[in-house]
C-alpha cells in the first residue's frame, strides 16, 4: 500500500497556488479505495500564504510484461 502512494506521487506534478502563483508543496496522501485501481486524495500547500489543494486521481499499477514467455527448464546431468 505504502509503495502505491510513493508511486502515484512520482507521477504527480504539483499544482500552481492561484493566490502566490509559485508551486505548491505536498504534504500528505490518502488511500481511499485500493482495489481494483487504488483512487489516491494528495494535499498540496503553499509555502506562502498556506493555501491548501486537493487533487484526486485514480492510480493503476503498470504490469509489465515479461522478456520470455517461459524459464528454461533445469535438467538433472547423468554422470
Amino acid at each position: 500500500m505504502v509503495d502505491r502512494l510513493r508511486k502515484s506521487v512520482s507521477q504527480l506534478e504539483a499544482p500552481i497556488c492561484p493566490n502566490c502563483r509559485i508551486e505548491m508543496s505536498w504534504y500528505q496522501s490518502n488511500l481511499v479505495t485500493a482495489d481494483p485501481a487504488a483512487v489516491i486524495v494528495h494535499y498540496f500547500i503553499c509555502g506562502s500564504c498556506q493555501r491548501t489543494q486537493r487533487l484526486e486521481g485514480e492510480f493503476k499499477p503498470v504490469r509489465a510484461m515479461p522478456d520470455k514467455l517461459s524459464a528454461p527448464r533445469l535438467t538433472a546431468h547423468a554422470a
